[in-house]
């Protein structure tokens, strides 16, 4: 796209991504006084604007959707139609989804470490748990199953974010008959063995989902990859689940123990919702090397595109013309830095601003050289003194009349004053 697409109130800086069901634009919205946002737009493509059963179940989805507010969970701001074309406004995430992470970190020979593979995942049971647990502005459970986790629709920020994405178009698309043959060629690897079985769901299909993926970062091998489709069905269908410790030894039979439980054929035998499992992995991180930190993540996929890291800080900023700090939910920590003094630099400590004192009057301002100033106060000075030494004798003087004339008024007729008398002596 060479030159914006003015698409509503929004413009379409850049095409990011296409699937099979829609297309993701880089977009900038602008409002009155100045207002601006940098945000995503999925716009739904054009052969499935046409098929009403599909356009129904995304707009029921999307109001849902927007109703999750988690932190591990990509917002929705908006949803709408321009011109026929469905879309959804959301956040921006400058990141990679986890399959193009896992891919690198192979390719590079760095894999991803395992506490690192665990945290991601507690914090997508979080944000799962609250899809289906949250509470609407009715006061009633949100009740949302993704239906569709994989490495694709996680997100990792180059900032360390975690966030979930695409609530809601997964059910639209499983429920669409008329959807192309392949179109959810490589998600089929993630289903739950009632998806495979093509039965109800609930949150628990979910769970099992999430641990096909940490099962997959933590061994670096696919767990139910078949020949082809319906061999990978039939795998699922069995769920033969080989512990992770049997194909990396150094794992702790701990974290078997509880994947096992996640990876459970029965959904009676799993956990019963992802904050359970969340608690399970987080409860485990604590008794081993500890929890990673956002920053050990950022680290992480920094050392895995540092080039592209900067390339896309350039090409946002050319962009959207502004700095590109300002436009993400966290600043992004340059990888050629240390990881402290990145933060540092970018999030200065904030001083404390002493109370406000008592204002003084303005002293008046002289445009005058400091000699010329020390002449000035010296004159005035004296000029002062001398007005007073005037003053002071005049009200001598009045003092000396006023008394003279009180004591003449006052003397008994017939006696002459003191001046008189003296003289006539």
């Amino acid at each position: 796209m060479s030159q914006p697409e003015r698409f509503g109130n929004y413009s379409l800086l850049k095409k990011i991504g296409t699937g099979g069901m829609a297309e993701l634009f880089l977009a900038r919205q602008v409002g009155v006084m100045g207002f601006e946002r940098i945000l995503a737009i999925k716009r739904i493509l054009p052969h499935l604007t046409n098929n009403k059963e599909f356009v129904e179940m995304f707009i029921n989805e999307a109001k849902l959707a927007a109703q999750i507010t988690h932190p591990h969970v990509v917002q929705i701001y908006d949803f709408g139609v321009v011109e026929g074309a469905y879309f959804i406004t959301m956040e921006f995430i400058m990141g990679k989804n986890l399959s193009e992470i896992l891919s690198k970190g192979k390719k590079a020979k760095v894999p991803i470490p395992g506490g690192l593979a665990i945290y991601i995942t507690s914090k997508i049971a979080a944000g799962l748990d609250y899809a289906f647990q949250g509470i609407t502005s009715g006061g009633k459970p949100l009740g949302i199953v993704h239906r569709d986790i994989s490495p694709q629709n996680i997100l990792i920020g180059y900032n360390g974010d975690v966030k979930l994405v695409d609530f809601g178009i997964a059910k639209a698309a499983s429920s669409n008959h008329h959807t192309r043959t392949g179109t959810l060629k490589g998600k089929l690897a993630y289903f739950s063995p009632e998806q495979a079985w093509g039965k109800q769901v609930d949150q628990r299909s979910d769970i099992f989902s999430l641990a096909i993926v940490l099962h997959e970062m933590l061994t670096e091998k696919r767990l139910f990859k078949g020949e082809n489709e319906i061999d990978t069905i039939e795998k699922i269908r069995k769920t033969e689940i080989p512990p992770p410790s049997s194909i990396k030894p150094f794992l702790p039979k701990t974290i078997d123990a509880i994947l096992l439980k996640a990876l459970a054929r029965n959904p009676e035998e799993r956990f019963q919702n992802a904050g359970e499992f969340e608690e399970a992995l987080t409860h485990f991180l604590k008794g081993s090397s500890g929890i990673p930190t956002v920053k050990e993540l950022s680290a992480y996929v920094g050392s895995l595109y540092p080039v592209e890291i900067k390339m896309n800080l350039e090409e946002l900023e050319k962009l959207t013309q502004i700095q590109p700090g300002a436009l993400v939910n966290r600043p992004v920590i340059p990888v050629k830095e240390p990881v402290q003094k990145a933060i540092k630099k970018i999030n200065p400590p904030v001083e404390k601003v002493p109370p406000a004192q008592p204002e003084k009057p303005a002293r008046p301002v002289r445009r005058t050289r400091p000699d010329q100033e020390d002449k000035e106060s010296v004159a005035l000075l004296r000029i002062s003194l001398g007005v007073l030494g005037v003053l002071l004798a005049l009200v001598i003087t009045g003092f000396i009349v006023m008394k003279v004339r009180s004591d003449t008024a006052l003397a008994p007729k017939g006696t002459p004053s003191s001046e008189t008398s003296s003289i006539a002596k």
